[in-house]
């Protein structure tokens, strides 16, 4: 979904989040650096005003929208009250140690026994990372659909017309177990035929199943950023709310390889307002750079941020 548009901002990046900045005032204070960008934050505001009422309207609206008609969502975390949101998928710690992850109005079921462990995806969308155990199979089922590991991470979702795989590390065997034998008694069953192998997939293929049919309609391999942006769900996405910078840039260092570090300390005192992912680091440096100035040095995994001369 595209995110909501910044009034001024010059760049893709910049429209990732809205922000909105304020900064304290303190009895006789008189830092250099925040009172220039107070000053362009104050214009910035006046050309706002005008639109907020309409907002939130619009808001309140689709909030009485939201109440009644959407369903149940995985819950949020709040770091510290009105500062930070964290929303992020649910995530459930099975009885083997393996992790899975639902997306929002994702529902499974498990089937533990000394033989197998067994996951039956009945709506939507999940991601499994498998704890490692050649003598216990993990299985999910969905639809009519097998997926079958030992240890390994894969997502697979659940569609209206198909089931669709995505391996992320490892391999896992996509198969069709077969019908039940009409001939079976209780008194005389019949031999369970082993399932039918749709397809073998490593990390970085993905395989689409089509629901009425018996083979795959599509095998093929993901670029690295096909991957992350087709499971960009299990990315927390934060919101602030007066939120100081110093806390934003910890949060995202907590959530990336790349770092930032605050060259001068008064801009951690900035407050911050908006929605970004977790790992969209370059739309924030392009927020703090287009809205007030801030000045952004990139070396050796690290993102320095000056503040304006």
């Amino acid at each position: 979904m595209k995110p909501d548009f910044i009034p001024g901002s010059r760049s893709a990046d910049a429209e990732e989040g809205r922000t909105e900045f304020d900064w304290p005032r303190h009895a006789g204070a008189t830092d250099e650096i925040l009172r220039g960008l107070e000053s362009r934050a104050r214009r910035r505001r006046h050309r706002r005003l005008a639109a907020t009422g309409a907002l939130a309207a619009v808001l309140a609206l689709g909030l009485l929208w939201t109440q009644k008609f959407t369903p149940p969502v995985a819950p949020e975390t709040t770091l510290a009250a009105t500062d930070v949101v964290v929303h992020a998928p649910e995530r459930r710690t099975l009885p083997d140690g393996s992790v899975v992850e639902l997306r929002d109005g994702a529902q499974i079921e498990i089937d533990f026994s000394p033989e197998f462990r067994r996951v039956a995806l009945l709506r939507g969308e999940a991601h499994f990372a498998v704890a490692k155990n050649p003598a216990r199979p993990f299985i999910v089922r969905a639809d009519g659909v097998e997926v079958r590991a030992v240890g390994t991470a894969f997502a697979v979702q659940v569609g209206q017309s198909a089931v669709e795989v995505v391996v992320t590390e490892g391999k896992v065997a996509v198969e069709k177990p077969a019908p039940a034998s009409a001939a079976a008694t209780a008194s005389a069953p019949t031999p369970a035929e082993p399932p039918r192998l749709l397809a073998s997939l490593t990390a970085g293929y993905r395989v689409v199943v089509e629901k009425v049919g018996a083979a795959p309609t599509e095998v093929r391999e993901l670029a690295a950023a096909e991957v992350a942006d087709r499971l960009s769900w299990r990315v927390p996405r934060l919101e602030f709310s007066g939120t100081p910078l110093a806390e934003v840039i910890a949060l995202f260092n907590r959530h990336n390889r790349t770092q930032f570090v605050l060259a001068d300390a008064p801009l951690g005192r900035l407050r911050v307002s908006g929605s970004l992912r977790a790992d969209r680091v370059e739309a924030l440096v392009a927020m703090v750079e287009t809205d007030f100035g801030v000045r952004a040095d990139r070396s050796d995994g690290r993102i320095v941020l000056h503040a304006a001369r």
